[in-house]
């Protein structure tokens, strides 16, 4: 949106700051003439007026340059600021006094002669402002009817970029929701096919365990039985060496037995000497 001043004629512009500028003056004489007499308070000031009767409304728009005052307003605020006491009820009138008043009229004319010359320029001036006013408040009603237009634009697209997305969305998690009951088949198969590996791992295991312990009792029976026939030819061997020791322990008593015999019966035969191996020797 473009802003453009208000345009202006220079003779416009300057009879208005002629004007402000001798109000500003004005009210600032204003107030040094309110300051002079001691500043005396605005009730005061309304206590003491007369004709016309001042309002402190009244008074703080003179001071304050809001507005020029009344020529008559003027006058009695100066004549009661120089002199603020209510006047006499037999008093015909009640004008300032004439060395305030005269001066003052002067300066409340010359003002009001620039007033009536800035009439004109005040009146184009609020003319070409209030046709600036228009003109940009069509431009923002313009620019709030395209804003408002692009903005439906806008939300439409924003709402079809939803739908779409809404869409992606669900066939991604429709591809999801397929590839997960993929995963959960692969896993029940696969569950299955650990559980047939089980059950064949434990038959294998038994069988296994069976066969061992068939081998372990038919080796155990066999060391038994090899362990009984050791034992038993060991009892044999041990049968005949005993048997054979027998015999010759029997044989050896015999001869000793034999020996003695001899050896008695040659004691009482003619002495001699024994030899050894049992010899008798003359």
């Amino acid at each position: 949106m473009t802003q453009n001043s208000p345009e202006v004629d220079p003779k416009d512009a300057a009879a208005i700051a002629a004007y402000n500028e001798a109000l500003l003056n004005f009210t600032t004489e204003l107030n040094r003439l309110h300051i002079a007499f001691g500043a005396p308070s605005y009730a005061t000031l309304v206590n003491a007026s007369a004709r016309p009767k001042l309002t402190k409304a009244g008074i703080n728009e003179a001071l304050s340059g809001k507005r020029l005052p009344s020529v008559e307003t003027l006058l009695e605020f100066v004549r009661v600021v120089s002199n603020p006491q209510p006047p006499p009820d037999d008093s015909p009138t009640y004008w300032a006094r004439p060395e305030l008043a005269t001066p003052w009229r002067n300066r409340w004319q010359d003002v009001k002669l620039l007033q009536r010359q800035a009439q004109d320029p005040w009146k184009r001036l609020r003319t070409a402002v209030q046709d600036t006013l228009d003109q940009t408040r069509n431009e923002a009603e313009t620019i709030r009817t395209l804003a408002g237009e692009e903005a439906k634009r806008t939300i439409e697209q924003a709402r079809l970029d939803a739908d779409e997305w809404r869409k992606a969305q669900k066939a991604e998690t429709e591809l999801l929701e397929a590839k997960l009951e993929d995963l959960r088949r692969d896993l029940i198969a696969a569950q299955t096919e650990v559980a047939q590996v089980r059950a064949e791992a434990e038959s294998t295991v038994a069988e296994l365990l069976a066969l061992a312990k068939a081998q372990v009792r038919a080796d155990a029976e066999a060391m038994i039985s090899a362990s009984e026939q050791y034992v038993a030819q060991v009892r044999a061997d041990a049968e005949r060496s005993a048997a054979e020791l027998l015999a010759q322990a029997k044989s050896d008593a015999e001869a000793l037995i034999n020996a003695v015999k001899q050896q008695a019966d040659e004691q009482s035969a003619p002495k001699g000497t024994w030899t050894r191996g049992y010899t008798f020797k003359r």
